[in-house]
């Protein structure tokens, strides 16, 4: 465990980030990415002031690249 800020503790987490993608044509690419897969969310860091606390929410993403 981290101590953050004035003695606040942050708990430790773990990440998995994920990444899948193909190229579906001479000029198309698909991808899917999936970050933060494990937690729906976990504590990043606190600000000095502890108004805010800081959090990575979960993330999926589809990307569509055409090239020419």
């Amino acid at each position: 465990m981290n101590i953050y800020g004035p003695g606040v503790p942050i708990p430790a987490y773990t990440r998995l980030d994920v990444r899948l993608g193909d190229k579906v044509g001479p000029h198309w690419q698909l991808s899917l990415a999936g970050q933060n897969l494990l937690e729906a969310r976990h504590l990043e860091g606190i600000p000095e002031l502890l108004e805010n606390y800081s959090y990575v929410k979960r993330g999926v993403c589809l990307k569509s690249t055409w090239q020419f």
